[in-house]
């Protein structure tokens, strides 16, 4: 087998380990379920995921499903509002280390099966708040981890925002009748590198309110990435042999 033919036969390789990986959305939270009870827990799980991708339903803090829900959009959403147990107050400012320690957020995890791994992407979500109040002081964290214990005051936000009177543009809505859109938020992924077989990478969205029972509703969650299976070892032994026959035979056409 000459250079060429040799090189040509490695690309080929490469290209059928690489068409084997699918570039797409891993999951995604529409929150619509129009057969659901509108306080159902039914459409807070995924409502498109990945082949060989898992995903767990959205829960709180406390493990449970949202404590309420409200209709925006003009009726075609369906947006799931968790209350905070407790309100940092008018003074305390609203940043992500408060809102870690006041410990209230919404999570949901990504997990690849075995023999596969993920190179993510990017995520996407739309927030806002419920209410009458335009001095409410409210925020929006985003973080994630690959393991419960790993969650600090010292993660990495992906995004966030707060509400106008805390210096942001968290927006709200008062009915759905006069309501405002939700603002769509997004975050690159790719600095988690490569989620390994049977691993998972948790996502956390923390809230930090005025006052207690106050609530951010969450919308449109989209997690993106690539799946891709895992090589065996006699593909990267073949791959590496050809590399090996490719240069031994570039050396003998140059001392030739």
């Amino acid at each position: 087998m000459n250079s060429r033919s040799t090189l040509g036969a490695a690309g080929a390789l490469l290209a059928l380990l690489a068409s084997s990986a699918s570039a797409a959305v891993l999951v995604d939270y529409k929150m619509t379920a129009p057969s659901a009870a509108l306080n159902s827990s039914t459409y807070l799980g995924p409502t498109a995921l990945a082949e060989n991708v898992g995903s767990t339903f959205l829960v709180n803090h406390l493990g449970n499903a949202n404590t309420g829900s409200n209709v925006i959009e003009n009726g075609t959403d369906r947006i799931t509002t968790w209350n905070s147990t407790t309100g940092s107050g008018a003074s305390t400012p609203v940043t992500f280390a408060n809102a870690f320690a006041a410990g209230n957020y919404v999570t949901f995890s990504v997990t690849v099966v075995e023999g596969f791994q993920i190179a993510f992407d990017s995520i996407s979500f739309q927030a806002g708040i419920a209410s009458s109040n335009d001095a409410a002081r409210r925020g929006v964290f985003l973080v994630t981890e690959t393991s419960a214990s790993s969650f600090s005051a010292s993660s990495t936000v992906l995004a966030s925002d707060v509400t106008a009177p805390a210096g942001g543009t968290l927006v709200r809505y008062a009915s759905p009748e006069g309501n405002t859109m939700p603002l769509t938020y997004s975050a690159s992924l790719a600095g988690l590198g490569v989620l390994g077989s049977g691993q998972t990478q948790i996502f956390r969205f923390y809230f930090q309110t005025q006052d207690a029972s106050q609530g951010i509703f969450l919308d449109d969650i989209v997690v993106s990435g690539t799946v891709s299976p895992i090589p065996e070892p006699s593909a990267f032994a073949a791959l590496a042999g050809l590399a090996g026959l490719g240069l031994a035979a570039t050396r003998r056409r140059r001392r030739g």
